[in-house]
């Protein structure tokens, strides 16, 4: 998990919505872990927004 999603879960409810920034030297704690996924198009593309905050939206559908 994503440090500091984590702190953006605690306290929510079922149904409840959130949405998070975190900051890119949270959101990846090392170079190798950056958003480089081959379906979302070229590598370099996607590198260029390495440091950009990270930006979430979170529902909460149900507590297990």
């Amino acid at each position: 998990m994503i440090r500091g999603l984590k702190d953006v879960i605690i306290g929510m409810k079922a149904g409840g919505k959130r949405r998070a920034l975190i900051p890119p030297e949270v959101g990846y704690i090392e170079e190798t872990l950056q958003p480089v996924p081959e379906e979302f198009g070229p590598r370099r593309s996607l590198l260029s927004h390495a440091k950009e905050p990270l930006v979430f939206e979170v529902q909460l559908l149900k507590i297990l």
